[in-house]
Order: C-alpha cells, then structure tokens, then sequence
C-alpha cells in the first residue's frame, strides 16, 4: 500500500468519525430540545394555574370588600338586592351611589377578564350573577345610565339592558298573577 492510499484511509477513517460526532451532536441536541421544550410547557402550565388563582383571588377580594360594605352599612343592602329605589334626599343617597360605583368597577373589570381570559372563568356564571343584579337594582341601573360615558364596557352596557328587560318581565308576570 502507498503512503497515498495510507493516508487516505486515514483521511476517509477521520471523515467518517467527524461525521459520526457531528450526528451524535444532533441527536443530542435534539434530546436536549425535547427536554427542554417539555420544561418549558410545564412551567407555561403552571405559569396559567397561578394566572387563574391570581384572577380568582383578586375578584374574591373584590368581592368580599364588597360584602365588607353591605355589614357595615347594611341599609344600603335592600337599594342592590330587594329592588328598592332611592331619592337624592334619602340620607344613606351618597353612600349607595359609592357602593354603586364600586360593584359597576368591580362588575365591569370582571366582564372585561372574561372577555380576555374565557378559559379561566366559569361560563356564563358571571354574565348571569351580573344581570341578575342589575334586575333587583334599578339604584345600579340608574347610577350606570348617570356616568355611563365614563368609560364602562359595552358588556357591562348590555349587562344592564339584559337585567333591566328580566326586571320588567317579572313585574309584568307579577301584574298579571294578581289580576
């Protein structure tokens, strides 16, 4: 054998090895991208879970700050959930227009996550729970109709109308079963 042939074996024997290093490298690079997008998907997963306890702890607050107002000043309570109306002379007038205005912010910032993050609410019990409350309080319908153009969302909008119109149809049902 010549020393041309000699070395190109050698040369052919130090191809074939790069070639298999270099093919190694790739199958463990793509191990090491499987791994590491499997990573990335749990932490993305748990990054969600955290997203949804976030959003469900703040409404919780919200809400219990809200139940915070009703105990204590529980004669506002009847002007949200027994239908009772209210004049601008009525004594406890100012306090249930900032009671208002904070279940209309709170109530308009949950509509506005649901819209955002659907996943993450429960499906249609807010909508139902929000109109349901506009249709024992013409006091929140009327406060909304006041400072509507103060940037509330549409839904929060047709919230009202919904609330309103179950209002109406059950005065009217209730009209008639006494007839």
């Amino acid at each position: 054998m010549t020393t041309y042939e000699t070395l190109s074996i050698i040369g052919q024997a130090l191809s074939l090895c790069c070639s298999s290093i270099g093919f190694l490298t790739v199958i463990i690079s793509i191990g090491i991208l499987i791994a590491q997008t499997r990573e990335l998907s749990a932490q993305t997963k748990y990054v969600g879970k955290s997203l949804k306890a976030g959003i469900f702890i703040g409404a919780e607050d919200r809400l219990t700050a809200l139940d915070e107002i009703f105990v204590t000043y529980p004669e506002i309570r009847p002007y949200f959930y027994e239908s009772k109306a209210i004049e601008p002379d009525d004594p406890n007038y100012q306090r249930v227009c900032a009671a208002a205005e904070f279940l209309l912010d709170y109530f308009d910032a949950i509509l506005i996550q649901v819209k955002q993050f659907p996943e993450t609410w429960p499906q249609g019990w807010w909508e139902s729970f929000i109109e349901d409350t506009f249709a024992e309080s013409p006091v929140l319908c009327n406060h909304l109709y006041r400072i509507a153009d103060s940037g509330y969302t549409k839904e929060l909008l047709e919230a009202m109308h919904r609330g309103e119109a179950s209002r109406k149809n059950k005065v009217s049902q209730n009209q008639e079963e006494t007839v």
